[in-house]
């Protein structure tokens, strides 16, 4: 009972705008009861809110109080992952265990969440398909509660869902659209059933990967011959491939994406740059590909449809 105080009081100091102080009180809540694994995705969003501050010693606070909660649970993968998004760390990719527990934390929230955000992939999803037949083997990798089953329903032969997060696998159960769910890492599961599929969907996913080469390979492995995959990142604004962002996503530039397809089997693609989502009033900006497979000596060319949507 008074872990759960201590942390509702956190929330409250929290939304009266002092996060360095509600930082301190969770740490209280989770050494008075460490099973409160919640917790940890509370600190993660107020720590997030600290770092945007455009106050000077913000940022530094943020980063500190960072360390200190791996310190304090240094056992902890929410914890490790946002302290290196922080200090500007450059990982091949989140580790299972964080993107596990971050959607099993998430799953019942999940949906409304991403709604208030003007959440497009969706939306931006079903434009795409219109351009393709119907009868496929669609595999919607990284599937969550099943938001873009609907879209993809009427498209399928067969429709398989894979996630790591077991409660999100649950959630898209629910809806009754998948003929398949797994829960199991994307490139194994992609591994374990070559030429399994006419279709891939990567929505919202490589933003959990920072080097994409390993993804793309499976995905190259598990489409046949002239399947398609539709792939969605956050665009990077710099001049590296990849870079983890204070959010904990990572993002990617375009010259990155497109050489990683062709070095993977990818032919002719498309390539969109599009608004996500909304975060704190702004925009996300992203890059959406649809690209085909091809042998990997086919001549690759690229149709770089670079519009505003």
């Amino acid at each position: 009972k008074q872990a759960e105080t201590c942390s509702n009081l956190a929330m409250a100091v929290k939304e009266a705008g002092d996060p360095a102080e509600a930082v301190g009180l969770f740490f209280n809540a989770l050494h008075l009861n460490p099973s409160l694994t919640e917790i940890h995705h509370y600190l993660a969003q107020t720590l997030k809110e600290l770092y945007d501050d455009p106050r000077p010693e913000a940022k530094e606070t943020a980063v500190k109080l960072a360390q200190k909660w791996t310190q304090f649970f240094p056992d902890n993968p929410v914890a490790a992952h946002v302290c290196a998004a922080f200090e500007g760390k450059n990982p091949e990719r989140a580790s299972d265990a964080y993107v596990r527990e971050l959607f099993d934390s998430f799953a019942n929230s999940f949906e409304a969440t991403l709604k208030k955000a003007d959440y497009r992939i969706p939306d931006l999803l079903a434009g795409e398909m219109k351009k393709f037949p119907s009868g496929l083997r669609i595999l919607d990798a990284g599937c969550g509660t099943g938001l873009n089953a609907p879209v993809l329903k009427p498209y399928a032969k067969e429709l398989a869902g894979v996630d790591l997060s077991e409660k999100m696998i649950a959630a898209a159960g629910e809806k009754n659209l998948y003929d398949r769910l797994e829960i199991d890492d994307i490139i194994h599961f992609c591994e374990k059933n070559e030429n399994g599929f006419d279709l891939v969907v990567l929505a919202d996913v490589a933003c959990y990967f920072g080097r994409l080469e390993p993804l793309i390979q499976a995905v190259a492995r598990t489409l046949t011959a002239g399947g398609s995959l539709f792939l969605s990142v956050e665009k990077l604004s710099d001049d590296r491939t990849y870079a983890l962002m204070p959010s904990g996503r990572f993002a990617h530039s375009g010259t990155y994406l497109e050489t990683v397809l062709k070095s993977s089997g990818f032919g002719r693609m498309t390539r969109s740059i599009v608004d996500f989502r909304r975060e704190k009033d702004k925009p996300v900006c992203g890059i959406i590909v649809i690209a085909e497979k091809t042998n990997a000596n086919a001549n690759s060319n690229l149709d770089k449809n670079d519009k505003k949507e």
